[in-house]
């Protein structure tokens, strides 16, 4: 009887720890713990808007899954607007700028708002500008244009420039793009870049044709000057030699106004095409000279 007595004790004391609850399967693993994303950028927020036309403020809050994303408005600095701004609905009876600030609580931390500022040009569609042209010493006189607002003004065609060539119109040193709207009155200037000239030579070589270090070492340089010139060098003997750029045409060349024994050929020399004209026979070193005339 002891026996079956001891053997049901343990049998109720086995039974009771098995169904006892473990402590450390009561955790709710379900349980977990949000974590804040901060506001990084506000973008799309309207940059422009009409005198007396309703503007409803609004943007893009940037990291789209940011844990607070409620943007509430207020002006900063009216400037000349003579701005009202009922909740996010903005408007303005004057041209100017106007600065607004969009604010989102607790957006850039938990505890700490998140601002930025956006700058709204407000502007009138019937407004008329004037877009003027300063040709910067070219030839020509351009008549100013009168554009409405947010439209484009004509392109007036290249002006010329007695020894330059016509680069670009440039706004404020910058090339303008004729499909810019135009907001404001503006001053469009014509940039030039300078034309230079290839210059001609009169030297002497030893051979048949002119080397570039013939051109470097035995020759003298002169700007072309006029349709007649006279060239004067100090030649180092050899066969005298003038060389002409092709552009310039082919000229009358003389001394002691006698025609040369001149006979001419057509080289290129860094890049430029010459005529060059080289005496027959050798003659000694010395100051001699050669009169050009262009027949153009």
């Amino acid at each position: 009887m002891k026996k079956i007595f001891t053997i049901l004790t343990v049998l109720i004391l086995s039974i009771g720890l098995f169904n006892c609850p473990n402590p450390t399967n009561d955790k709710d693993d379900s349980t977990t713990t949000d974590t804040f994303v901060a506001v990084t950028s506000i973008t799309d927020v309207p940059s422009s808007g009409s005198i007396n036309q309703e503007i409803t403020l609004s943007g893009k809050v940037n990291p789209n899954n940011a844990t607070n994303k409620t943007i509430t408005w207020s002006i900063k600095d009216k400037g000349t607007t003579n701005s009202i701004l009922n909740g996010d609905k903005l408007t303005a009876s004057n041209i100017g700028t106007v600065k607004i600030t969009a604010t989102i609580g607790n957006g850039k931390t938990e505890s700490t708002n998140y601002t930025s500022d956006f700058d709204i040009v407000i502007y009138d569609p019937s407004a008329t500008y004037t877009v003027s042209f300063n040709v910067n010493g070219g030839n020509e006189v351009y008549q100013q244009q009168t554009v409405t607002y947010g439209n484009t003004a004509t392109n007036p065609g290249n002006p010329t420039k007695d020894g330059y060539s016509f680069i670009e119109w440039q706004l404020n040193n910058i090339a303008f793009d004729f499909n810019t709207p135009i907001t404001e009155n503006i001053v469009l200037t014509a940039k030039w870049e300078e034309i230079v000239m290839p210059k001609i030579y009169f030297g002497s070589i030893i051979g048949a044709t002119t080397t570039a270090t013939d051109l470097a070492t035995r020759f003298t340089a002169f700007e072309k000057t006029g349709n007649s010139q006279t060239l004067i060098a100090n030649i180092q003997g050899g066969y005298a030699t003038v060389l002409i750029p092709e552009i310039y045409g082919e000229p009358v060349i003389t001394q002691a106004g006698l025609p040369t024994n001149m006979p001419m050929t057509k080289i290129m020399l860094d890049n430029i095409s010459y005529y060059q004209y080289r005496n027959g026979a050798p003659q000694a070193a010395g100051e001699t000279s050669r009169v050009i005339t262009f027949n153009n």
